[in-house]
């Protein structure tokens, strides 16, 4: 798929522009969209992905309809929101192990809840410890969020592409956006019937629709 992970660690600008060069012409010039690219490929380059994010989006803004930095951005979002997922799970040992006794749980119905729920280690904390999970929790869920968005955007430029479609049902659901889910997996099975990973994602369409329906029950 296009701006896919892939492109953000092997990417870069043609020119090679540093950081430094980069951002003085998007100084110089706001409106240059090619310098805000540069500018996100310079930060890439240095490892800086999430740093990469906001010139990204400016480039996007003035290029809405390239698909490969629609599948970048929408990369580093998900980027973004795995570091942020995985420090949820961290900060919550800790917090367990600092504050045994302590009822804490996030959403149940959450992807978080659902992992966190399951390893015993992890079943409480208090206090301050429960206010950053929360804030930590809520950070993670919006990039998921900003990650399916970007993807929902780049299936209506490429509807007929199904890796896009595996792409925003993922992001969805850890968005926890069902509804979402569910028509993009629906629609890659749509796209790919005959794919390897089809029926993978025919149980967990079912998975989704069987919560759903219990949900609105």
């Amino acid at each position: 798929m296009p701006g896919g992970v892939a492109d953000i660690f092997n990417g870069g600008s043609a020119g090679g522009a540093s950081v430094g060069d980069a951002e003085e012409r998007t100084r110089e010039n706001p409106r240059n969209a090619d310098a805000w690219r540069d500018l996100a490929s310079a930060l890439q380059q240095d490892g800086k992905q999430e740093e990469a994010i906001a010139p990204m989006e400016r480039y996007v803004a003035l290029k809405p309809k390239d698909a490969s930095a629609l599948g970048t951005l929408a990369s580093l979002y998900m980027i973004k929101a795995q570091n942020l997922s995985s420090q949820v799970q961290n900060a919550q040992v800790q917090a367990a192990l600092a504050n045994p006794g302590q009822d804490f749980a996030l959403p149940a119905d959450s992807p978080f809840g659902k992992a966190l729920a399951t390893n015993p280690v992890t079943d409480a904390i208090a206090g301050q410890s429960n206010g950053r999970l929360q804030t930590l929790y809520t950070q993670a869920t919006q990039a998921f969020e900003q990650a399916k968005l970007k993807y929902a955007a780049l299936a209506q430029l490429q509807p007929n592409d199904a890796s896009i479609q595996i792409q925003l049902a993922q992001a969805a659901e850890n968005a926890n956006d069902s509804a979402s889910a569910i028509a993009a997996y629906e629609q890659f099975l749509k796209l790919a019937p005959d794919d390897p990973s089809a029926d993978a994602v025919k149980q967990r369409l079912q998975v989704l629709q069987a919560s759903s329906t219990t949900g609105a029950g």
